[in-house]
């Protein structure tokens, strides 16, 4: 199960002495309706949970399991150099935040403003709308 704890631990390890801000969240992109009358009721292990940090230096997808919820070793890192451009949607449930990078290719991220047994999650989307918005 994620915490904050066990997120400050793990991004404290893979911390470089030259960032100065870490802001992460959590996000879950859906199995589509196709996955989920295909396979009914194992339809909800297609879903992929994710989570997100920003820093100054580079943007951390750290992928979860969906049975255990903890961190798989499938880390990607982009230097931030390579997001040539952000939006950040504050809707009343749910932030829409969509990454323009350098090669053409667009991700969004759409994560609810509030996460249970995350505490620090409201407040980094809340620094993230503030810095790029």
């Amino acid at each position: 199960m994620v915490s904050n704890s066990k997120l400050d631990q793990l991004f404290a390890g893979i911390k470089f002495p030259e960032e100065t801000y870490q802001y992460y969240f959590y996000t879950m992109s859906f199995a589509s309706v196709t996955k989920y009358l295909l396979y009914g009721s194992f339809a909800p292990f297609l879903n992929k949970h994710f989570i997100v940090c920003f820093s100054n230096l580079r943007l951390i997808l750290i992928p979860l399991d969906p049975v255990t919820g903890n961190p798989t070793l499938n880390v990607v890192e982009l230097p931030i150099s390579e997001v040539s451009g952000l939006s950040l949607k504050k809707g009343f449930f749910k932030t829409k935040i969509t990454l323009n990078l350098s090669d053409g290719t667009i991700i969004k991220f759409n994560p609810n403003n509030i996460c249970i047994g995350l505490s620090n999650h409201k407040a980094n989307l809340t620094k993230l709308a503030d810095m790029y918005a």
